[in-house]
């Protein structure tokens, strides 16, 4: 999705503005997508931080024998695509 959003960027940098109305929706659709492409970064960053807690703490409930909970089956359909 990243490489969509640059595309599109891109895309609008290469157009020839013909009027300053064009210019200036041009330079929003570049603001815009430089806009997306950081907030998705950052909520890549944060799902993939939050996945490595998850796997930590189904790692700790493992090893003092929690993994008869419903806790321990909810995170470990969520990371691993188990059947609940």
């Amino acid at each position: 999705m990243i490489k969509d959003i640059e595309n599109i960027r891109e895309l609008a940098k290469s157009i020839t503005p013909k009027t300053p109305v064009e210019r200036d929706m041009i330079n929003k659709i570049i603001e815009t997508a430089v806009t997306l492409k950081h907030g998705l970064s950052y909520m890549e960053n944060k799902l993939s931080h939050t996945e490595n807690l998850l796997s930590e703490a189904l790692d700790i409930m493992d090893n003092v024998h929690l993994y008869d909970t419903d806790l321990f089956r909810e995170i470990s359909a969520h990371l691993y695509g188990e059947e609940e």
